[in-house]
């Protein structure tokens, strides 16, 4: 057994119980915030010599509408935290946050919300029925659907050279498992083969 892994399980044994001293907005229901998280376990890294080093493994940011209308950016992170005592010794947990933002926090809050769930999990800290971590919870209006005929133009203009209408579509409509298909399938061929034409139909 490491010095990391004596560590971990010395503040196991000594984290005490975090209360869930926050309120969701939206639904009502209580819940840990990750200030309590860090205010618990703070002391007792210090105490046993054991540091975090996140590193984001990946990172995808959509654009959302909600109800009211209001754009919001959705960000999926997965990051690999690295438990390390003072000998070097380490342990490596990958974990993954997702948060909603209007504005530029979408990233930080999707950072909160993992290590918090990592810590919460890698302590045995339990938590209550509702697992939702946002502070607000946010309605999402789903993406439209494109119609057969507009989805054929589309494609007919990636074969012809403009490759970027694939994020286009892929960001703008929610595709049917066929036309998810017929996209990954279609291969561009070279610009210069074909007189592009452009389809005033599409919003883009």
């Amino acid at each position: 057994m490491t010095q990391i892994h004596t560590a971990l399980i010395a503040i196991n044994k000594e984290v005490g119980s975090i209360g869930k001293n926050q309120k969701n907005q939206s639904q009502g229901f209580k819940f840990r915030g990750v200030d309590d998280v860090f205010n618990e376990l703070h002391s007792l890294f210090a105490k046993h010599e054991v540091i975090i080093l996140p590193q984001v493994k990946e990172r995808i940011r959509e654009e959302r509408t909600n109800a009211k209308g209001t754009v919001l950016f959705h960000s999926y992170l997965t990051i690999e935290y690295q438990f390390m005592a003072a000998d070097g010794s380490m342990v490596c947990a990958t974990v993954v946050g997702e948060a909603l933002d209007s504005g530029d926090k979408s990233v930080s809050k999707a950072m909160s919300i993992a290590i918090k769930y990592c810590l919460l999990q890698l302590f045995l800290i339990p938590t209550e029925e509702m697992k939702d971590p946002d502070f607000v919870t946010h309605e999402i209006q789903g993406k439209p659907a494109i119609s057969d005929k507009a989805f054929m133009k589309a494609l007919e203009r990636i074969t012809k050279g403009e490759v970027e209408l694939i994020i286009k579509i892929e960001e703008t409509y929610e595709l049917t498992p066929q036309q998810k298909v017929a996209m990954k399938e279609c291969k561009p061929i070279p610009t210069e083969a074909v007189e592009v034409v452009t389809d005033n139909k599409l919003p883009f």
